[in-house]
């Protein structure tokens, strides 16, 4: 059996080169990265150009989950206070999760009473003893 080295890593693809003395270890393993249909590109892009307009950083990774705080794993948020927008996209419902995240930006850009409310409320709640599970 021949042995196998990692060489290199590139949006989400895994490029191989014989000769390297061990297995590949699991960390250094990527998921295909899903493909994205042209009006799925032209969603991304507007959501960027949403992000730029109103000055909200925006973060789209393409990773399976991303980290909220501490080892908390979750598919994406939006947080008024920095302001960010951030959503994992190598998953099968990165669309809806983008969607839902970017709606959050426009309940914040107009201004909406209930995120009013919602953010007055939010930081009041604890949700480590609602879900004591390191990733929710």
């Amino acid at each position: 059996m021949k042995r196998l080295k990692v060489k290199k890593l590139l949006f989400g693809k895994i490029f191989i080169t014989r000769n390297w003395g061990g297995e590949i270890p699991s960390f250094l393993i990527i998921l295909p990265m899903i493909k994205k249909t042209k009006k799925e590109l032209e969603f991304i892009q507007f959501v960027k150009d949403e992000c730029k307009k109103y000055g909200v950083k925006c973060s789209l990774r393409n990773v399976n989950y991303v980290i909220l705080s501490g080892n908390i794993k979750c598919s994406g948020w939006f947080d008024e206070t920095k302001p960010e927008l951030v959503s994992a996209l190598n998953r099968k419902d990165w669309i809806e999760i983008l969607a839902h995240e970017y709606s959050h930006l426009t309940q914040w850009v107009e201004n909406i009473e209930l995120w009013q409310k919602c953010m007055i409320a939010m930081p009041k709640v604890d949700a480590t003893e609602l879900f004591p599970f390191p990733s929710i």
